[in-house]
């Protein structure tokens, strides 16, 4: 006896992986498994760049506060300084002008305080009357006039002003 079908039988793969690759199950976890990679490539790609933008953020931020403390620190620095200079100058004017009292004094500030590298003692017409750095020794020829500069004509005037400063490399402190 013979079997006969009206619609056309299609020949079936011999193999259970070409079965396999025919079937609908196989195509829709194909297309589950893309999806879910696109999605997670997505995510990535935003999650990265969010964590980018609060990472530059809070650099940003960062900074900010380190500079606004360096600065506090440097102003608070510079007030103690100018005290300091205040009050040797104070003292420096219970000495008769050009004494060896107020050398004295010059010296123990320029000994005592690294942030000091030179000091100069100026009469009311801006002469230089004493003069003496931590490096380097002045004659009486080596004094000038500075009435013309802005530093003494803001002084006469009772202002405070700050000079620029060279940085001055380190000596050794294990060096004669």
């Amino acid at each position: 006896m013979t079997l006969s079908t009206s619609w056309p039988i299609e020949p079936q793969p011999e193999s259970w992986t070409a079965r396999r690759r025919n079937s609908i199950r196989y195509r829709l976890a194909a297309w589950g498994v893309g999806l879910l990679a696109g999605a997670l490539a997505i995510t990535t790609f935003i999650g990265s760049s969010y964590t980018r933008s609060q990472i530059q953020r809070s650099a940003a931020e960062l900074q900010s506060e380190v500079a606004s403390t360096t600065a506090r620190r440097v102003e608070s620095f510079i007030i103690r300084k100018l005290e300091r200079l205040e009050d040797i100058g104070t003292a420096m004017s219970l000495n008769p002008l050009g004494s060896a009292g107020q050398r004295m004094l010059g010296l123990l500030l320029l000994k005592n305080d690294p942030a000091f590298s030179e000091v100069a003692v100026l009469d009311g017409a801006g002469m230089e009357v004493l003069k003496f750095a931590d490096s380097r020794v002045f004659s009486t020829a080596d004094l000038k006039s500075r009435r013309q500069e802005l530093e003494f004509t803001e002084a006469a005037r009772g202002r405070t002003t700050l000079e620029r400063s060279l940085l001055r490399p380190r000596r050794n402190p294990f060096s004669p």
